[in-house]
């Protein structure tokens, strides 16, 4: 496996609970706003040392009092074909450790897997932007087929989840929020996140205003009265 960071205790990145957070390396999109490009770029991935699987899950052991749940992010973890051993080592290492998947969706049969088996506890789903925005956005030809896949595997599954969208001016503006609401009506959860203009894959991003509050509350309002969403905020305080 590529493992290229870890982080001993987070508080933000699984929802109401203590996790820690291990950082796959290598993803198949490149996104202009991605703030984690060091883990996407090669020129980036080889100057950072790889960081055993053996040591990784030594870290957790040692953790499993102080933490309840262990993150897999990326990247794009579902890239790797050892991901779902991986989670099982986990899962005998620590039995009662909750993980949760962070993935952009581009790898449906791996998320088919996982729901079928119920090794993971939580998926969160990046859902980019509208249909039409897709490849634009993610530099990827016929981007959105598999994403959509991901999104009906989880919407007919028993799998605890959450859909996400990091709104970005321009990339994704209130008619393409009106569309995925449209696409994902019924959904357990969904999570407008407030774009970060800093330490971006395309520098001209760093120039790009973030929408204000006022915008994410009209448009969370409006999606949880039309599509009947679970929407929360995670603003930039």
């Amino acid at each position: 496996m590529i493992i290229k960071g870890f982080i001993g205790t987070s508080l933000i990145d699984y929802p109401n609970t203590i996790a820690c957070v291990v950082f796959l390396g290598k993803c198949n999109y490149k996104c202009p706003f991605c703030h984690n490009y060091e883990l996407v770029i090669d020129k980036y991935l080889e100057k950072s040392p790889d960081i055993s699987e053996e040591e990784i899950l030594k870290k957790i052991s040692i953790r499993q009092k102080f933490i309840e749940g262990v993150v897999i992010t990326g990247g794009e973890p579902t890239l790797d074909g050892n991901v779902i051993e991986f989670i099982r080592k986990i899962k005998e290492v620590s039995p009662a450790m909750k993980i949760k998947l962070d993935t952009n969706g581009s790898n449906p049969d791996i998320i088919k897997i996982i729901t079928s088996e119920g090794i993971v506890d939580y998926i969160a789903l990046d859902i980019k932007t509208s249909k039409e925005k897709y490849d634009s956005t993610t530099m990827t030809k016929n981007s959105f087929l598999k994403v959509n896949d991901s999104i009906k595997l989880l919407l007919n599954s028993n799998q605890d989840y959450e859909f996400r969208t990091t709104v970005v001016p321009n990339i994704v503006e209130k008619e393409d929020l009106i569309k995925i609401g449209e696409l994902i009506k019924g959904a357990k959860r969904y999570i407008l996140q407030q774009f970060n203009n800093t330490n971006t894959l395309n520098i001209e991003y760093i120039k790009v205003k973030p929408y204000p509050e006022t915008f994410f509350i009209e448009i969370k309002n409006y999606l949880e009265d039309t599509y009947k969403l679970n929407v929360k905020l995670r603003l930039n305080k």
